[in-house]
């Protein structure tokens, strides 16, 4: 079963990259991470275990060039909504 999430968000061209980029609301991040979690039950222990393997190799930081948490979920996310 799917389900589909309104969330408040700006839609923007980046001429860059050729593509539109969507940003949502900030607060509305909660409520976005806990659907992924009921969307996809394996996203907790892959977020724990890609967050240990990026603290070991000083990774973790965002303020020092590593992958914070948000990131590091939307990114596996992204993963299984293309690959499954």
């Amino acid at each position: 079963m799917s389900s589909i999430a309104i969330l408040p968000s700006d839609k923007y061209f980046d001429y860059v990259l050729s593509s539109v980029v969507i940003v949502y609301s900030t607060k509305m991040k909660p409520f976005c991470i806990q659907g992924y979690m009921q969307e996809f039950p394996a996203l907790p222990c892959l977020v724990l275990v890609l967050k240990q393997f990026l603290n070991q190799r000083d990774l973790n930081d965002v303020y020092t060039g590593g992958l914070g948490s948000y990131s590091l979920i939307l990114l596996i996310v992204s993963f299984f909504q293309v690959k499954f």
